[in-house]
């Protein structure tokens, strides 16, 4: 007898820095991998190695998955060892790293956060990324800080007005420059806690 599939992806349950909070997104936290979310990035599937700007994976470690060896070991920002998306940043605009489009209720805020960090120790051409809702920027460029492994967290709003349903939210790394333009990406929360 074979066993029961398993359950389809779900939403996350609470933001990822411990608010008492329900968010939207689907495996904002990357617990269940590569899974729920659509890219414009190359996946490079475990235990391969990251060796092209343009590339990604889901891993826990980033230190285990390039192929030059020069990333950083580091905690996701709870100070754990769970899955992280980690980027090698692609040098064409606009290309997507994440997006996922949510339904909404109209006439509400949501908040839109996520934790990103640089996986270089010197960090010499900082990833600067930017996030979209439904095509238009939402909150501020947000540029990693120095040096490697500081995690800085990104939060905007967005209102839904009268006429938005849905919610297509993109994560873009604005810095075109390869070297040293390297992330990693957790804990995406959208929902409607302020």
């Amino acid at each position: 007898m074979k066993p029961p599939p398993p359950p389809p992806p779900t939403a996350d349950a609470t933001e990822g820095d411990g608010a008492d909070c329900s968010s939207l997104v689907v495996n904002g936290d990357f617990a269940m991998g590569n899974v729920g979310f659509s890219t414009d990035y190359t996946y490079v599937a475990p235990p391969s190695l990251i060796n092209a700007e343009g590339e990604y994976t889901v891993w826990p470690d980033p230190s285990q998955v390039n192929v030059w060896g020069d990333w950083l070991a580091i905690s996701d920002p709870t100070g754990g060892h769970s899955n992280m998306l980690i980027v090698n940043a692609s040098p064409n605009a606009n290309a997507s790293m994440w997006t996922q489009t949510i339904p909404v209720q109209l006439q509400t805020t949501y908040t839109l956060s996520f934790w990103m960090a640089c996986l270089e120790a010197d960090c010499i051409s900082l990833p600067t990324l930017q996030a979209y809702v439904n095509s238009i920027p939402v909150g501020s460029l947000l540029t990693a800080a120095s040096p490697g492994g500081t995690w800085t967290k990104y939060t905007a709003t967005w209102s839904s007005g009268s006429t938005s349903t849905m919610a297509t939210i993109t994560i873009v790394d604005t810095n075109l420059t390869a070297a040293t333009n390297d992330l990693v990406v957790d804990d995406i929360f959208f929902g409607t806690c302020k």
